[in-house]
């Protein structure tokens, strides 16, 4: 007897509670991910970005008001990317133009972020700490001959989720096996031997950086438009700064 029922509670964990513990430690790790792996291109030129919190916020907001005003999630998505990369492209231009502390630069951008969107999601939504309901991006199911234990743990994967994995593997291949990556990883480590190579160092790391900040910024859109389908205040929520000790 009692061993029968320690087999119905393997099978019961098997096949419900481990696969949703574990699907709902894969959901929320994606932007982390998503801000990591950004920050890993900004850490890699010599940039410390520690504005990743605020990126994210911004993505979030970017591709839900992108999402709500012309009633296409994928429009959210791009303009997450870009909005992101924006900002990106202003944390280097104070730390590299104007030689502003890094740490400053990256709390600045925080800050900015959380007043912005608080106010923008006032001005376009009319609503204060949560924005109406907007278009979600599309999901797919897994339609393929897999246990159900698996297909609970992996499915519904969202376009971002895809996205991540290719990323990945793809940042992988640009850090160690191209000239990019050589030269940016030599801007972070010895930037004066890169100058003495005829590396451009700071056009390196302006690229690094805005890379980052795209990328953040789709992190935060997948919390916006994919775990859920509206922006909330605040919605990052310290992801930027548990992606940046991932680092």
């Amino acid at each position: 007897m009692i061993k029968k029922m320690k087999e119905n509670l393997l099978i019961l964990l098997l096949n419900h509670e481990i696969p949703l513990l574990l699907h709902a430690g894969f959901l929320k790790s994606a932007p982390l991910m998503w801000a990591a792996l950004g920050g890993a291109y900004s850490e890699r030129s010599g940039v410390i970005n520690i504005g990743l919190e605020g990126m994210m916020l911004i993505g979030a907001f970017a591709a839900a008001a992108g999402a709500w005003l012309t009633g296409n999630p994928w429009m959210g998505l791009a303009l997450a990317g870009v909005s992101g990369c924006f900002a990106g492209l202003l944390h280097a231009w104070i730390c590299l133009y104007w030689r502003a502390d890094q740490i400053i630069s990256g709390m600045g951008i925080n800050l900015m972020a959380m007043g912005l969107t608080g106010f923008l999601l006032f001005r376009i939504f009319n609503a204060r700490g949560n924005s109406p309901e907007v278009p979600k991006l599309p999901s797919w199911q897994g339609d393929i001959e897999i246990p159900s234990w698996i297909s609970n743990i992996i499915f519904p994967l969202s376009v971002l989720h895809l996205l991540l994995i290719l990323i990945l593997a793809g940042t992988l291949l640009i850090f160690y096996r191209t000239r990019f990556g050589l030269r940016l990883r030599a801007c972070g480590e010895n930037p004066n031997a890169a100058l003495s190579a005829g590396v451009k160092t700071n056009l390196y790391r302006y690229v690094a950086v805005g890379i980052s900040g795209a990328m953040a910024g789709l992190g935060g859109a997948q919390l916006a438009i994919s775990d859920v389908s509206q922006f909330s205040t605040g919605m990052s929520n310290g992801r930027g700064f548990v992606a940046l000790a991932i680092l």
